[in-house]
């Protein structure tokens, strides 16, 4: 559930809410306040609370269900780059808990305070948010922890993510990349890269895998099907993608990478993207993926 206030005051400023409930908890709220006229410079305090249950497995047995919280104050400065770009940078707090819920008893468990700094480019010229078909995007995120303002981790995370779509008549082809690095000691379990689910690794399931860097490659293909009528939606979709990439613990290993592929069909409806497909990976993994909705 999302509940948006605008044009609170004469500069516009907005009062984002979000909630939402099931397996992934979470509460978020974000005051974006523009500083001139024009709206390209802003400040956006934000408080969020996050609570998910992660599984963890070994090879393809789960072996534990983690439960992993976070409660995270922000306060961003940032400048709005015409009207399809925006750059972020601010102080962070927060607090990351992860413990087990169900499982194997002698895991782990994680009680720790971070402070530090984040920054966030995002880039969007896509043309339609979900089934795009042409443009690009692209994301940046680094968090800087620090022990010596306070927290109890020092730990340097950059991700990056990038997708490029371009089509010929009906016929769609995509390229996107994937990356994140962490710079001296290991990520904490909370912000560890996961390797996995629908949009993140064909085959895998959501966080089958994790590791302090990330490298993935894919190549996608989607193919209409149907052009729906307005009432109804956009379009109907055949799609195919194929991955290549891996998590690793300690760095870069190109002589260790994993392939998976997945074949589905989308539909980009009036209430929301359905999307049903299959996916393999080698080593013999294989899941179908379901979803119905947008995220946000």
């Amino acid at each position: 559930v999302n509940v948006t206030r605008r044009s609170l005051n004469a500069l516009g400023a907005e009062w984002r809410n979000d909630l939402i409930l099931g397996s992934r908890q979470g509460i978020l709220s974000e005051f974006y306040q523009p500083l001139d006229s024009g709206g390209i410079w802003f400040v956006a305090p934000c408080l969020e609370y996050r609570s998910v249950l992660e599984d963890v497995y070994q090879d393809d047995d789960r072996i534990a269900e983690y439960d992993v919280q976070t409660i995270e104050g922000r306060l961003d400065f940032g400048i709005q780059l015409r009207r399809f770009a925006e750059l972020r940078i601010g102080p962070a707090w927060g607090t990351g808990r992860a413990t087990v819920d169900t499982g194997a008893t002698n895991l782990p468990t994680f009680d720790e305070d971070y402070i530090g700094w984040q920054t966030g480019l995002i880039v969007d010229r896509l043309d339609r948010t979900v089934f795009a078909r042409e443009g690009y995007y692209l994301q940046v995120d680094a968090v800087s922890a620090r022990e010596d303002l306070g927290g109890d981790v020092d730990f340097d995370r950059l991700s990056g993510l990038f997708h490029v779509f371009h089509s010929y008549g009906d016929h769609t082809f995509s390229l996107g990349m994937q990356g994140g690095t962490v710079f001296g000691d290991e990520l904490p379990v909370y912000a560890q890269f996961k390797l996995g689910g629908p949009a993140g690794f064909a085959g895998l399931v959501d966080g089958q895998f994790r590791g302090s860097y990330l490298g993935i490659a894919s190549l996608g293909y989607a193919y209409r099907l149907l052009q729906l009528p307005s009432q109804l939606g956009k379009g109907v979709y055949a799609i195919a993608r194929f991955d290549m990439g891996n998590v690793w613990e300690e760095e870069f290993d190109a002589d260790d990478l994993r392939q998976g592929g997945a074949v589905g069909l989308g539909a980009d409806l009036a209430f929301g993207p359905l999307y049903v497909a299959y996916g393999c990976a080698d080593e013999g993994y294989d899941c179908f993926y379901f979803s119905l909705g947008t995220v946000f």
